[in-house]
């Protein structure tokens, strides 16, 4: 399977901009209500999920408290947004991470 790797980047860098997760909340809400289906239905998550770009959705499972309803995962995802803002803004835009381990520089 090819996966259009070009479009998921510019997906990424759109929802690095911050306004661009509360966009895609807002419109994944209106879409939700749009079809009847309450945030608790069974498969919004999913779907909420299967809609974030894939290093949101892989941070947000990282985490050691992963969310469990949609909107834990709404606010899951937008701060991990904005921490990934603060680190391309700390360390800039192509940082090494395969250097790291738990936070810890492995050995040169």
């Amino acid at each position: 399977m090819f996966t259009d790797t070009a479009s998921e980047e510019q997906a990424y860098a759109d929802l690095m901009k911050g306004e661009e997760i509360d966009e895609y909340i807002s419109n994944f809400d209106h879409l939700l209500a749009k079809a009847g289906w309450e945030p608790t239905a069974r498969g919004a998550l999913e779907m909420f999920k299967k809609g974030l770009p894939h290093r949101i959705h892989w941070t947000v499972l990282q985490r050691e408290n992963i969310p469990i309803t949609l909107d834990d995962w709404k606010a899951v995802a937008r701060k991990e947004v904005q921490r990934r803002r603060l680190v391309v803004a700390s360390l800039g835009q192509r940082v090494d991470w395969s250097s790291f381990v738990r936070g810890r520089q492995r050995p040169g």
